[in-house]
């Protein structure tokens, strides 16, 4: 177990040579093949690997999805991953996503990707979403529209609190989130308490303690409370915003309870999104990823807690853990840990 890391151990990961270019570069070709494999599965792990590893090398890839891909979801998320990794040469792209295809959470993921990449020559093309019939692509084109500058838009968000659609009121928690909007905050308290989707649920808890910490207020705990309740629901799609949460607000009590979600959940995802998460709190938390990295059974747990011992420090030992999963015999762990090593090979050299 890693935890228990000898002085000699150590001194072989620091002697050991550092990947060269080669080794990034197969990386990256294994995410490349990944985003056209037959199996369907195997491409939306790739496509959501590679938006997270923001390497714009793997862009031109993710467009061909956007454009060719005909499951309506995995074009969905190849938008998602092209706002993640922020490429301006996909613009025009995600116009044409936005403008003409037929799936409204694909237009809706098309728009929210123009607002990540912000560039304000195109506010006018995310304003387009507003005249969209789907109220969710309405939604992510206000929160699209906040991230370009533009925040006339807060009374639509407070308005799209109201939306009937449980994506739209994720969006509009999300937005004035991020636009700290303190005037928001009665009808986001509300929403935490009283909404009938979990996930509203969360987001909005979400977003009353972030803005609350963004102004410098008192935390609530209740609100941290909320979203700790759904740690243990049976969706681990739920499970994972909790982690994801979690992470966002990254406070000590937040540490703890990352701690038992990855002692605790026996879903990939679900683990996977706490080991990131964990990664976000600081040195304090190097202990449990380093137990995790050398003991979880799950191969691609491995490598993300491995990644996030890297960007919290000691990214050579992280690296002696996840090569070995490169050859792995599943496809989808060899993604994963493909993701992770272009992760720690883009570290600033110290």
């Amino acid at each position: 177990m890693f935890a228990t890391v000898t002085p000699a151990l150590l001194l072989f990961y620091a002697k050991m040579q550092i990947p060269d270019d080669s080794l990034y570069n197969y990386c990256l070709r294994l995410l490349q093949e990944g985003l056209s494999s037959r199996n369907p599965f195997v491409r939306l792990r790739a496509v959501f690997l590679a938006g997270e590893t923001g390497n714009i090398q793997i862009a031109p890839g993710l467009i061909k999805v956007l454009l060719t891909e005909k499951k309506p979801s995995i074009r969905g998320r190849a938008a998602e991953a092209i706002g993640k990794i922020a490429d301006r040469s996909a613009l025009e792209s995600l116009k044409t996503a936005l403008t003409k295809d037929k799936d409204p959470f694909t237009r809706a993921c098309a728009v929210e990707a123009i607002g990540k990449i912000k560039d304000r020559a195109w506010l006018d093309l995310a304003r387009v979403g507003l005249e969209d019939k789907d109220e969710m692509v309405k939604a992510a084109a206000v929160e699209a529209m906040v991230r370009l500058g533009d925040g006339s838009v807060s009374g639509y968000l407070r308005s799209a609190l109201k939306s009937e659609h449980p994506q739209a009121r994720r969006w509009a928690c999300d937005a004035l989130a991020g636009l700290v909007d303190t005037g928001a905050l009665a009808g986001l308290q509300e929403m935490a308490r009283n909404d009938t989707d979990p996930l509203v649920l969360i987001w909005a808890a979400r977003a009353v303690l972030l803005i609350q910490k963004a102004t410098g207020a008192v935390m609530q705990k209740d609100y941290l409370l909320i979203i700790g309740g759904f740690a243990q629901n049976k969706d681990p799609n739920v499970r994972s915003r909790v982690a994801c949460a979690l992470g966002d607000i990254a406070t000590e009590p937040c540490l703890l309870m990352l701690e038992d979600i990855l002692k605790r959940d026996r879903d990939t995802l679900v683990k996977i999104w706490a080991a990131e998460a964990i990664g976000k709190l600081g040195p304090g938390a190097l202990p449990c990823l380093i137990e995790v990295a050398g003991s979880d059974p799950d191969r691609s747990v491995k490598s993300w807690a491995a990644e996030a011992i890297g960007k919290l420090g000691e990214p050579v030992l992280a690296l002696g853990i996840v090569r070995e999963f490169l050859k792995d015999r599943d496809p989808v762990v060899r993604l994963h840990a493909a993701k992770s090593v272009l992760g720690l090979l883009s570290l600033p050299k110290t």
